[in-house]
């Protein structure tokens, strides 16, 4: 049996950083599952006119765990930054790409805390 699991650990001014773990039980054991995989995924959160995370709010760490992982986000977006800013990038990609997108009301009904 595999459980993936995903949280957000924290909204920057332009990026939400959701954190994704991965664990799995033995098949023929009831053991206490395996953590066997943790990434961290970060998502633009770009609008028509702009960044829209002033509409997002921060999450608030409630563990001593959570508070760890949200502590450790600014490590890994100072990171992400530093990579990008030596990272030459080649020429934009075609129009095709840029017409991605995904859609969410944060105060829809779609939305659902995990």
């Amino acid at each position: 049996r595999v459980v993936v699991s995903a949280a957000v650990t924290r909204v920057f001014s332009h990026s939400i950083e959701v954190a994704v773990r991965v664990s799995s039980n033995s098949v023929n054991t009831q053991d206490t599952p395996t953590e066997v995989n943790v990434g961290h995924l970060n998502f633009s959160v770009m609008g028509p006119d702009g960044p829209l995370t002033p509409h997002v709010p921060d999450v608030t760490p409630s563990t001593v765990e959570q508070d760890l992982e949200y502590r450790r986000a600014i490590g890994r977006q100072k990171f992400r930054e530093l990579r990008h800013a030596e990272v030459k990038r080649p020429t934009p990609c075609p129009g095709s790409c840029s017409l991605f997108s995904v859609d969410l009301d944060v105060k829809g009904s779609q939305v659902q805390e995990v």
